[in-house]
């Protein structure tokens, strides 16, 4: 497992079709079956768009959970089958 976002540090994650800090997604956790997979998805899901992020997570086979900048959050079933409720 593997988080990444602005919690911590602030801008310090880009998005480099605009060279501009991203600002959509602010955090980003990825369930893999390696810490090193898990780390450069969640990094790569707060710079793209949820639902392509959903779409890959779906095609990598990863739970993902996304954390949006209003608060609205977005999961695949991946990762609500570990959930603790």
């Amino acid at each position: 497992m593997a988080t990444s976002g602005l919690a911590r540090r602030g801008a310090h994650l880009y998005d480099p079709r605009t060279a501009r800090p991203v600002a959509r997604v602010v955090q980003a956790t990825v369930l893999a079956p390696t810490a090193a997979t898990a780390d450069v998805l969640a990094t790569a899901f707060c710079v793209l768009e949820p639902t392509l992020s959903l779409a890959l997570a779906e095609t990598f086979g990863v739970g993902c959970l996304l954390v949006e900048q209003d608060g609205q959050t977005h999961s695949n079933p991946k990762f609500d089958h570990h959930r603790i409720q």
